[in-house]
């Protein structure tokens, strides 16, 4: 090491050559962090959003269909597994209502029933809705190795209150597929300046 930092020294040619290098390689390699933690962030942000709007649409759509089923004007089963099943084939996601800390209805009863997904509410989804009284919460949940988002409201069961909860997992695949695919992009795209700069690096030194 000694030896290659002397030799660098007292070499214009390998100077020339690693100063064009450097001045090739250094401002791509800051566009390409700030271009990966920018758009990352944004797709993050934006299925955080998308899963508080889910949330709302779904516990729209429940206190509405249960309005109805008390007129009698709607065709629906109570509050169960089978609306929920019917719900999440409108929004394309999985559906979950709990009472209290409890189970009472889920559109993936199977995953529940396995012991796959815990039957209860997570600590931080009934702080949120039941104790601090907020409109919807976004919290990172984990199965096994992977973990997902999931958004939560509190939804209006007749004379009580429930929660709701949707998990985006389909969405939160997608999503980390896309930042692994701009990743993927953004270092094909570093080891092409990369080549390129050392190339009229090479040229240059001659």
């Amino acid at each position: 090491g000694r030896l290659l930092i002397r030799e660098i020294r007292t070499s214009f040619y390998r100077k020339l050559f690693l100063g064009f290098v450097a001045a090739a390689v250094v401002p791509v390699l800051i566009l390409a962090v700030s271009t990966r933690t920018y758009v990352a962030g944004r797709l993050r942000s934006d299925i955080e959003a998308e899963a508080s709007r889910t949330a709302a649409v779904a516990r729209r759509m429940i206190e509405e269909s249960l309005a109805l089923q008390q007129t009698g004007t709607l065709g629906l089963p109570a509050l169960d597994d089978d609306l929920l099943v019917w719900l999440s084939r409108v929004i394309d996601q999985d559906v979950n209502v709990f009472e209290g800390p409890t189970l009472m209805a889920t559109s993936e009863r199977s995953l529940y029933a396995s012991g796959v997904l815990p039957t209860r509410t997570s600590a931080d989804t009934y702080r949120a809705i039941v104790l601090d009284r907020q409109a919807a919460h976004v919290a990172r949940d984990r199965v096994g190795e992977f973990d997902y988002l999931s958004a939560s409201a509190p939804v209006r069961l007749g004379d009580r209150e429930a929660i709701l909860t949707v998990p985006l997992t389909l969405r939160q695949q997608a999503i980390e597929q896309e930042i692994t695919d701009l990743t993927r992009r953004i270092i094909l795209a570093v080891l092409a300046f990369i080549l390129a700069g050392s190339g009229l690096g090479y040229w240059m030194a001659e």
